[in-house]
């Protein structure tokens, strides 16, 4: 025991020492944008080329991701209005064999002061990041493995100065409460560009007719409680949620005393409660697959495969309730209408009741940029309506940049420039119903031409429309927005024990999930008291 607390003694002198020699950023007293005096000038991006769902090999084999196009077109524009600014990007190797070693050559490299001006980072959210990743024997590094705590060791410079005074971004826009989550003491150090929670989507119908109570829905603990004791176990499919778990739990650490906030009786008795709906759900879907061998998959159609001729209704009498992450809402949405459903949209709150949120991704200007002001004039464009709803940027002299992906839907429904739901929410759902609605529009296209006739599906889409009325619960904000971070990987992993203990180990006692629990809490401390 004292020779670690040696060791960590040690390793928090160097993370001093190394903090220390850190170029600290300037304290800018103006909002004044960045002038171009004609200096040539280059800005360094430090970024993921991240994907959605595809592996590694195919990003790697095919030279490309979703984020290299669209990121080129930005960079295109920004160098457009700024003849003598050239940006830099470093994108950080995806290939699983020598990602660990090239990722502590990097942070070693980050420690000795080579640093970009810029970084652009997602977040380990579920869904989200890459496929492939060692996720059962240990951890997909990142460059920073906890956003929330990099905050505290001075990674990132300030730019609430700038921020603040941007008129022209029109801030009040952005949802306060997944911006604040890159706020410390005051000083913004990060701006989350994307953000993602859970939703409920159930058939109103079915659900007026079985007397499930919207208000009992209020909380996870209590929405759980009220759909077991109905007995009616049709509704436990719309609250399957076994990834980023820790959203719907109290805040889980206090980074600037290096704390623990959750307690382990919450934690051990969130864990029983997730594990008595998970058997109530592996029940259900056993029975229901049983009763229907020629079933091969459940849950709503993809928007692309609906489109394409994919027979499958979003709800049926046996499976009245549909888990949905927020990205997917209105893609969702316009299948539910299109298919004759009148739908109940609620958001999945945490225990307390909260509307809590993970960020999918983020930007920061780093506190060793010798630009501080242009690296912000770079990244502020993240946050426009151009770029947060796949616009198109227009230069002064009238040249214009797209910055989706050319009105084409990849394969996994994507269409926002940032993963996740924009965190420029108001506005986003017309953007978004949009590009579906032109989507159609091509594929009715391409029916008329093979067919002289587009098929009912297509005309039924494009019939419907989708609004921000749909989604009321967006007017709300979110109360608390979190960095998904290590510790995810880690309670993924407790949770996981504890729900699929093995085909031949018997279920966890209680006293064994309480074990558990320790051991993820003594985690915890660890990872705080090392910085």
């Amino acid at each position: 025991m004292k020779k670690y607390l040696a060791l960590l003694l040690t390793l928090s002198l160097l993370c001093g020492l190394l903090a220390a020699c850190r170029t600290q950023p300037p304290a800018p007293e103006t909002a004044e944008r960045w002038v171009n005096d004609g200096e040539p000038t280059t800005i360094k991006i430090l970024t993921e080329r991240f994907m959605w769902g595809e592996s590694p090999s195919i990003v790697l084999e095919n030279k490309a991701s979703h984020l290299l196009g669209s990121l080129g077109r930005i960079i295109d524009y920004f160098e457009h209005e700024h003849p003598n600014v050239t940006v830099e990007v470093e994108y950080v190797t995806i290939a699983p064999s020598t990602r660990e070693t090239e990722m502590q050559a990097r942070r070693v490299a980050l420690m000795g002061g080579d640093v970009p001006d810029i970084y652009l980072m997602p977040t380990l959210s579920d869904g989200m990041f890459y496929e492939g990743r060692d996720m059962e024997n240990g951890e997909y590094p990142f460059v920073f493995r906890d956003p929330a705590q990099a905050m505290t060791n001075g990674w990132f410079a300030d730019v609430a100065p700038y921020y603040n005074g941007d008129e022209e971004l029109h801030t009040e826009g952005l949802v306060p409460g997944v911006m604040e989550a890159g706020v410390l003491d005051g000083q913004r150090l990060i701006l989350p560009l994307g953000y993602d929670m859970e939703l409920m989507f159930l058939d109103k119908k079915e659900m007026e007719a079985s007397g499930l109570d919207r208000e009992a829905l209020g909380t996870y603990g209590g929405a759980i409680g009220h759909v077991l004791g109905l007995d009616d176990p049709r509704w436990t499919t719309g609250m399957n949620f076994y990834g980023m778990q820790l959203n719907l739990l109290p805040p889980l650490c206090d980074y600037k005393t290096e704390s623990p906030l959750l307690k382990e009786e919450e934690a051990v008795q969130f864990l029983k409660t997730v594990r008595s709906l998970s058997d109530e759900v592996n029940e259900y879907y056993q029975d229901y697959f049983d009763r229907h061998p020629d079933v091969q998959s459940i849950g709503v159609p993809y928007l692309s495969s609906y489109l394409g001729g994919e027979k499958k209704d979003v709800f049926s009498p046996e499976l009245p309730a549909l888990d949905v992450p927020l990205r997917r809402a209105v893609d969702v949405l316009a299948i539910c209408k299109a298919q004759g459903f009148e739908t109940e949209v609620l958001p999945v709150r945490d225990v307390d009741g909260k509307l809590s949120a993970n960020v999918t991704y983020w930007g920061a200007v780093s506190s060793g940029s010798k630009n501080i002001p242009l690296a912000y004039e770079f990244l502020r464009l993240f946050l426009t309506p151009e770029v947060q709803w796949g616009g198109t940027l227009t230069c002064q002299d009238g040249t214009t940049f797209k910055t989706g992906f050319l009105g084409k839907l990849s394969g996994s429904e994507e269409l926002h420039i940032t993963p996740g739901w924009p965190v420029r929410s108001q506005g986003a759902v017309e953007a978004r119903w949009e590009k579906i609605y032109q989507e159609a529009k091509r594929y009715e296209r391409n029916a008329l031409v093979l067919a002289d006739k587009a098929p009912p599906r297509i005309t039924d889409l494009l019939a419907v429309e989708v609004t921000d009325e749909d989604l009321p619960f967006l007017a709300e904000g979110v109360d608390r927005a979190r960095f998904p971070s290590v510790a995810d990987l880690w309670f993924d992993r407790l949770s996981s024990t504890v729900l699929y203990p093995g085909l031949k180990a018997q279920p966890l006692t209680d006293q064994e999930i309480a074990g558990k629990t320790k051991e993820f809490l003594r985690e915890l401390r660890y990872h705080l008291a090392e910085g």
